[in-house]
């Protein structure tokens, strides 16, 4: 059998050379190599430049390094506030070379992974720098981030249409401001007695997504725009590439969609409870992937009733090259030069760690 790493690199040299206006050519996952255990979730990953791979399962509140070569996985950390520890992790980053942070978003810092395993160090910031925010990083030092909903504004009982994307410098805590991004849709419920406010609750609406972002190696930043639906990229000199306006079909939600929509929540609440969307938005939360090679891939939202979804393959002007085919209840985590690093979910509910080559 052929290297998996070879058809996938040779798969991505055919997206990157597609001239525009060519026709959309279609992809799939090929091989694969599976990890050996299996997870409750994996809500982030991070791949490590000998092809071991941090891997965060959210429900468990496990960090894992993974080696698939050899079959082998080592559990590192606990949960706790104290050196080692970790609360509701958000994301697995990369720092230089093969050390990571990992965003401790339970205790508002960042937990420094080292290479083999251990965890040294915590870096914590003033009130006003988002670490525990990040959601992106450069391999240089540099964390993209978010900003929280209400700084900088006075509360009316209102959520802003905005929020601010920003980079930080962990080093010298420096943050600097990189464009404004739709927020996701959101609605407020204010508990009062008289003028007191008793609580605040923000609830997110259905299907809400904001304007998703990947960063890939060198500091590019990509990012979904929603309305119209398009690719926005800021490099790391500051310079915007704009892409051009990607079609969308429209697609209507219907029971089918609110009752895959409601599969996915802790606690259910009746549907007629809920405001819903006339139509899905473009793509869901936390779907774009930045490439080191100037590509970035998009999931795309779907209707209930398929069984496959894709991913938009967009090239470094914006413009879909291609588009990845796989089944909905596979998603892609990373994709370096071994291939892509996917979650799959199986009939029970576990999710399986595959690298697997693109063809």
């Amino acid at each position: 059998m052929r290297d998996p790493s070879i058809v996938c690199l040779a798969a991505l040299a055919l997206f990157a050379a597609t001239p525009a206006g060519a026709q959309v050519r279609e992809r799939r996952l090929g091989a694969s190599r599976e990890a050996a255990a299996a997870y409750s979730d994996i809500s982030a990953a991070r791949v490590l430049s000998d092809g071991r791979i941090l891997v965060y399962d959210a429900k468990e509140q496990a960090l894992h390094l993974v080696d698939l070569e050899r079959g082998t996985q080592k559990s590192l950390g606990s949960v706790g506030s104290g050196p080692g520890e970790f609360r509701r992790a958000t994301a697995l980053l990369p720092a230089r070379g093969d050390t990571t942070w990992l965003v401790d978003a339970g205790n508002r810092r960042l937990l420094v992974v080292a290479p083999d395993g251990s965890l040294p160090a915590t870096v914590t910031a003033p009130e006003g720098v988002p670490l525990a925010q990040a959601g992106g990083g450069d391999g240089a030092g540099n964390l993209v981030a978010v900003t929280a909903m209400f700084e900088g504004s006075t509360f009316a009982g209102k959520a802003p249409d905005s929020v601010r994307l920003v980079r930080v410098n962990v080093a010298s805590l420096r943050v600097t401001p990189v464009t404004p991004l739709a927020a996701p849709q959101t609605k407020i419920h204010i508990k009062q007695t008289g003028t007191r406010i008793e609580s605040v609750e923000v609830v997110r609406m259905p299907f809400a997504v904001g304007e998703p972002f990947g960063v890939a190696p060198g500091g590019r930043v990509a990012i979904a725009r929603r309305a119209p639906y398009r690719l926005d990229q800021v490099m790391a000199d500051g310079r915007v590439v704009r892409g051009p306006v990607i079609p969308v079909t429209s697609i209507p939600v219907g029971d089918a969609e609110r009752e895959e929509y409601l599969a996915t929540l802790l606690r259910r609440p009746a549907p007629e409870a809920l405001e819903w969307p006339e139509t899905l938005p473009p793509f869901p939360p936390q779907s774009v992937v930045a490439l080191a090679n100037g590509e970035t891939w998009v999931r795309r939202h779907v209707t209930a009733r398929r069984d496959s979804t894709w991913y938009d393959i967009l090239d470094a002007r914006g413009a879909a090259v291609a588009r990845l085919v796989l089944p909905k209840r596979v998603r892609i985590l990373t994709v370096t030069a071994r291939g892509a690093y996917v979650a799959r979910a199986d009939d029970d509910g576990l999710v399986h760690l595959e690298l697997a080559a693109v063809r």
